[in-house]
């Protein structure tokens, strides 16, 4: 009987919001497939870990991002580790690649992959398989004899060696009812000094074909039957030329779906009118754009390469077109003061009367991440850097505790702007379960709603009594 790989998604169910799909875990799961190995996809977000098989398993791979995802994941690892403890424990993704050391001195990992994982866990496959020596094997960080031993890092890959997501693999009810996730590229060759994309994809962009892309939604759709993409690229727009491919070959092929997308205001500002009406044609129905700040001294700060103003003017050209923008913001940037978030505030009321289609999806808490070049500032405004996993384990996205710079006065400030910011675009869920407990928390979201509407009219962001009970709530039944 050929031995199973067993990939693992980590995280808690989640009450409210969208069910993604494992994107990073696919395309692993996939090149594993294609060369010949015996592959599962467990989604410890949806199932007990409890309910693992670890019978006959070659290896183990954990991927997480930083944050409390890396609790979850130890209490996974150490759940295998004491019933099966000769599998081996390999992990990967964003924070194991940013810290892969620090990653490997827990006892609990016995390989970090960093970057690119497909094409390391085929290797790694190979060499557990054999029982051979994991030194000639790029890219990955491991213990031997209590030594922690680095090899040279890997090459970028050839997106197109990539065979499409397996789909089988995964239990269709578990995934969000109306959205398929799909990645068609990788990096982004932004300067932003706060992206981790700095470190992880040192500013490389790569890309699958527009063919393989249109293959892709091919089978995606005729699996999911369903019709709307939400494309996961940090930024799918760098190369015109392929996306005008894809809406073309949309349209040519007859798939007749919608999509979204990420991209940047100043690239939406050089598209022709024709261009965005290829896109619309194509079904293109939202596009997220990193807003950052309404400040430009926080924007020249983050290396950003946009004004306020671009911003504003690529709202209007999606709002012209009947394309709803998406702008995220954040806020709490090492030396940004209120003035500076007073401007982000105006930018995104001048959004609002600039589109009727509008939203903003939040207005982050600046997260200082190991590799970038802000990460040292924060350090050097008194950012405690956690000195294990299970210290960054601890901390959560939007924390107040990666921006200590501040009053305490101030930083409850920035999280009421931060909650308020994420909740004023969003809508109580349509589907209801007839379950008391989710019932009650329709009724709360909606009026909630509504409270932060007002708020935000009247500028009114202290004593948020309101959304702390609401956040209690949601943690008790989560």
């Amino acid at each position: 009987m050929k031995k199973r790989i067993i990939l693992i998604q980590p995280g808690v169910s989640q009450s409210f919001g969208c069910k993604y799909l494992p994107i990073s875990l696919m395309p692993i799961a996939g090149y594993l497939q294609k060369k010949g190995f015996n592959v599962e996809i467990f989604d410890a977000r949806h199932e007990s870990y409890e309910k693992l098989n670890l019978n006959n398993v070659l290896f183990v791979g954990l991927t997480v991002l930083t944050g409390s995802q890396i609790k979850h994941a130890l209490e996974i690892a150490e759940y295998i580790r004491g019933k099966e403890p000769k599998i081996p424990l390999v992990w990967g993704g964003i924070h194991p690649s940013l810290l892969p050391e620090q990653t490997a001195q827990n006892a609990l990992v016995d390989v970090v992959v960093k970057g690119e994982g497909e094409i390391t866990a085929y290797e790694l496959a190979k060499a557990f398989l054999k029982q051979s020596s994991l030194n000639k094997i790029k890219g990955i960080v491991y213990k031997k004899n209590n030594e922690i031993i680095k090899t040279p890092d890997r090459p970028f890959m050839n997106l197109n060696d990539i065979p499409p997501y397996p789909y089988k693999l995964l239990n269709k009810s578990y995934y969000e009812a109306e959205t398929i996730g799909l990645q068609t590229s990788r990096g982004c060759p932004g300067h932003c000094t706060y992206c981790f994309n700095m470190a992880y994809n040192k500013r490389f962009w790569r890309c699958k074909k527009a063919e393989a892309v249109l293959d892709e939604m091919k089978i995606a759709k005729t699996f999911w039957e369903k019709n709307f993409f939400a494309i996961c690229d940090d930024n799918f727009f760098v190369d015109q030329n392929r996306v005008q491919k894809v809406a073309e070959g949309i349209i040519e092929r007859k798939l007749n779906i919608n999509w979204s997308g990420m991209c940047r205001a100043d690239y939406i500002n050089r598209w022709s009118d024709d261009f965005i009406k290829l896109l619309k044609k194509s079904g293109l129905k939202n596009l997220g754009i990193g807003g950052e700040s309404g400040s430009k001294r926080i924007l020249e700060y983050i290396q950003k390469g946009v004004k306020p103003e671009d911003t504003l003017s690529a709202v209007k050209k999606c709002e012209a077109h009947g394309i709803r923008p998406i702008v995220s913001f954040m806020c709490g940037f090492p030396g940004e003061t209120k003035e500076d978030v007073k401007k982000t505030i105006s930018l995104i009321d001048a959004c609002m009367k600039s589109s009727r289609l509008f939203e903003t999806n939040g207005i982050f808490l600046f997260t200082p991440y190991p590799g970038t070049p802000m990460f040292e500032d924060a350090v050097n405004l008194g950012f405690k850097e956690p000195k294990s996993m299970e210290e960054w384990g601890d901390k959560y996205f939007g924390d107040q505790a990666y921006i200590p710079w501040y009053s305490k006065k101030y930083r409850k400030y920035l999280q009421s702007v931060s909650t308020m910011g994420w909740l004023l675009f969003t809508k109580p869920n349509c589907q209801l379960e007839w379950k008391l407990a989710y019932f009650l928390k329709f009724i709360l979201r909606a009026l909630l709603f509504i409270d932060v509407r007002l708020r935000w009219k009247f500028k009114f962001f202290v004593f948020p009594i309101e959304l702390r009970a609401y956040e209690n709530y949601m943690r008790r039944y989560r």
